[in-house]
Order: structure tokens, then sequence, then C-alpha cells
């Protein structure tokens, strides 16, 4: 299975993988199903996880936080597109096909939360409420803090309407500034924006590693806006060592 990884997230005790194609870790019916579940486990294995305490979420593309306890080790969470857990060994999964997917630990406290930032998700400012949950509900500290985020749609050809914009000129501070003109497109920097939510929640930029990769654009990954609704979905799983 190919995958990308953070050296700044490794080097800091988060065992984790960003993967590619052709593995669609989402779960289908039918006759992919059993594929999907069996890549899951195979990168759980790799990572040194128990697969059956991989820990999902029903993405809904909004800012939703959960704090998984011990119970819901496992489970699947709804309505939810953010993730945080204070133990070592519980693998938590997100899901992307352009959105990017967000991974911060403050290795210090041994809290890791992960996020799916669709552009409705980081208008309502998913990458801050997840850093805000991690210190309010786990004690943890932005400046310990370290932070990754995955391959997702790029500020060159992520095209949107003039309502995006208008939307998050009420919801972002400075929203204006994550957009620019290319003729008649209007194109939304989700990487921008989401380290911006990640300085503003108070971590250190030279501690945030932006993988920088377009998924419309690079064809080792899945893109629902350049191959449709047919395409898979790639998948962040993520640790404390």
């Amino acid at each position: 299975m190919d995958v990308l990884q953070s050296g700044l997230l490794g080097a800091n005790g988060v065992a984790h993988a960003f993967t590619m194609r052709p593995d669609n870790l989402s779960l289908p019916s039918g006759p992919q199903h059993n594929r999907a579940a069996a890549c899951r486990a195979a990168l759980c294995v790799a990572l040194g996880a128990e697969a059956h305490r991989l820990t999902t979420m029903r993405q809904v593309h909004g800012a939703g936080v959960a704090v998984v306890s011990r119970e819901q080790e496992g489970t699947d969470l709804e309505q939810v597109d953010a993730l945080v857990v204070d133990r070592p060994g519980v693998p938590l999964l997100a899901l992307s096909a352009d959105c990017p997917l967000v991974v911060v630990c403050d290795p210090v406290r041994a809290v890791l939360g992960v996020a799916h930032a669709g552009w409705r998700g980081t208008l309502a400012g998913i990458a801050r409420g997840l850093v805000d949950a991690m210190v309010t509900s786990c004690g943890a500290r932005p400046p310990d803090m370290v932070a990754a985020v995955g391959p997702s749609a790029g500020p060159d050809r992520y095209e949107v309407g003039p309502e995006v914009r208008d939307q998050a000129a009420g919801c972002l501070p400075g929203g204006e500034r994550f957009f620019r003109r290319r003729g008649d497109t209007l194109l939304l920097d989700l990487w921008t924006a989401n380290v911006d939510q990640l300085c503003r929640a108070g971590l250190d930029p030279r501690r945030i590693d932006l993988a920088a990769h377009c998924t419309i654009g690079d064809e080792r990954f899945h893109s629902y806006r350049r191959d449709g609704a047919a395409t898979g979905h790639a998948a962040l799983v993520a640790l404390l060592r």
C-alpha cells in the first residue's frame, strides 16, 4: 500500500499514514467492501495498532468534534468530522477525496486529534475547533503541539462559487485573503485557511507540516473534483505510540 507520512509527526510519536491510489479505504456496499476493510486492517497492523480499536466517523462536512471514550474505541461515531483521544494505541481514521485531512498532537500530554476539513468545515473553523477540544477536554497545550495537513485540493485548482466567499467573510477572520480570481474563476486556498486556523489556535507555524500535494492535479490521489462520484477515498490513520 502506497502512503505518505510526515517526518514531523513521526518524530513526535505519531504513527500515521495518508493513503494513496489505487487503494480505496471507504467501505462501499458490494464486492469492494471486504477489500476496503482488509486494507484498513492491514494499515493498522503496519502502524503497530490493533485493528479492532480503529475508531472512525460518519463525516457530514461539518465542524463537530468527538472526544473518544474507552467505550467508543473501535466504533463509528455519527455526525462528527473530527476525533480526539488521550490514550496511546487507539487508531483514528478520517476519509477524503479532495478535502484536507488534519492531524494535531500534543506529544507532552499524549493527546491526538484528526479532522476532515472540507470547505464547509474549514469555513466553520474545524481545525481551530479541534485544537480547542484537545485543550478543554484533555489539557493539551498549543505551544507543545505539532500538526500536519495532508494532500488535498490545491489553491490553484479548487474552484468555488461566490456564495462560498460570501460565507467565508462572515466566518473566518480575514476570510477574503483565502480567495483569488483567475479570469472568471474563483479559487479557494484550503491549505492556507487551515494552517491559519492552527496558528490562530496557538500552534507555532514551524511545527505545522503542510503536504502541499494537490489531489486534483496529481493522479496518485483520489479526487472527487477530477473523477466524479465514482472515485474512491484516501484515508488518514493515526495513533499515539
